[in-house]
């Protein structure tokens, strides 16, 4: 019974449940996976985070925070450059 009122508690008030409706975390997540949300969570790069869709706010979307406020996001010649940094590996465009 304790554990019911906690999760409902939970529940209520700081989580979410969500399940994944497309593969665009591949292979971290894929459709069909549910995924705990913390609610008002402290967010840092490399997170996982979910945000409303920015064309649709009635949709929802999930990915990784690549930079944080003030930072830079760039893709060059199909490589991912953060912060003037060029990653490793290619992206695709």
């Amino acid at each position: 019974v304790l554990i019911g009122i906690a999760a409902a508690v939970l529940r209520t008030w700081f989580v979410d449940v969500v399940t994944l409706a497309h593969n665009g975390m591949v292979p971290t997540a894929i459709v069909g996976d549910r995924v705990l949300v913390w609610r008002g969570a402290r967010l840092e790069r490399n997170d996982i985070a979910l945000c409303r869709h920015p064309r649709d706010a009635n949709r929802w979307v999930i990915g990784r925070i690549a930079a944080m406020p003030g930072g830079s996001v760039a893709l060059e010649r199909g490589q991912l450059v953060l912060d003037g940094r060029r990653l490793d590996r290619n992206v695709r465009t």
